[in-house]
Order: C-alpha cells, then sequence, then structure tokens
C-alpha cells in the first residue's frame, strides 16, 4: 500500500521492483494505492492486481471498510505500507483483521514536532509489527517521535 501516487521516484521504484520481484510460489501479490499514476501501469504490466482505495488523507477513513473487506475477500496475511498515512491505515486494518504490517517511511516528517499529531504517530505505530527507515536520518526522526526503538 502507498500512501501517494507520485512521479516515478524512489518509494514508487523500490515498491515496483519488491512487487515484480516476489517469488510466486510464496507470494501473492496485490497493490493498494489512493489513485492512478505511472508505477500502477508498471505493476499492472507485470500482471499484479492493482485495488484503487482513496486513502491518501486522514479524513478519507470512510472507505476503511472497502480496504478491510479486500484484506479479508483476498486473504491477505502481510501489508507492506509504503509511508505514514498507508502505516496509519495498515495499522487500523490490524485492529480488525490476522494480518502483519510492516511500514517502511521513506521521508522525515516535520509534523511530528506537533504534538497531536505525534500522539496518534504513536497510537499507530503500536499496531505496527516492524517500521523501517530507509536512512538513518528517518531512523532518527522516528526514534526521536518515540514510534520504533
Amino acid at each position: 500500500m502507498m500512501s501517494d501516487v507520485k512521479p516515478f521516484g524512489g518509494a514508487e521504484h523500490f515498491l515496483s521492483l519488491i512487487t515484480r520481484n516476489l517469488d510466486p510460489a510464496i507470494f501473492s501479490p496485490r497493490l493498494v494505492v489512493p489513485r492512478e499514476g505511472p508505477m500502477v501501469e508498471t505493476i499492472r504490466a507485470a500482471g499484479i492486481p492493482v485495488d484503487i482505495v482513496p486513502l491518501a488523507r486522514a479524513r478519507d477513513v470512510t472507505h476503511v471498510p472497502r480496504f478491510l473487506s479486500l484484506i479479508r475477500t483476498h486473504g491477505i496475511r502481510l501489508l507492506n505500507a509504503h509511508g505514514v498515512r498507508a502505516g496509519m491505515y495498515c495499522g487500523l486494518a490490524r485492529m480488525f483483521t490476522p494480518v502483519k504490517v510492516v511500514v517502511v517511511e521513506h521521508n522525515l516528517q516535520s509534523w511530528r514536532a506537533h504534538a497531536l499529531p505525534r500522539t496518534v504517530d504513536r497510537l499507530i505505530a503500536r499496531h505496527n509489527d516492524f517500521r523501517i527507515g530507509v536512512s538513518q536520518a528517518v531512523v532518527d526522526d522516528m526514534v526521536a517521535a518515540g514510534v520504533c526503538k
């Protein structure tokens, strides 16, 4: 799952590589994105199912039931979220479904300096099984915010 679909940048390239190179004998990848974009075309061309579920902003929480339905319908057991918002929605899904959640953070989050968003981030982090920072600066930001150790 992606927080957003932008022009083909680092996060999009990373997820595209992972998704297209998983061992099909072990994994049946499926991508959930908030909207169409260049990466979506690449993933579909590789024969991987893509679902568009508009979960790009916090107020999109009304679409969570559809996301939960996809997880249940397809027997999904592992969610790999790219971005903090995707991690939030996957964390919510983990509260209602028996999935494991891995969140990959690609950017520094300046909003973590504010008390309310930081508190929400910590709450959601409790429902992530693993959080990975793509650089030492991102990891330092995550540790300072108290969302990983």
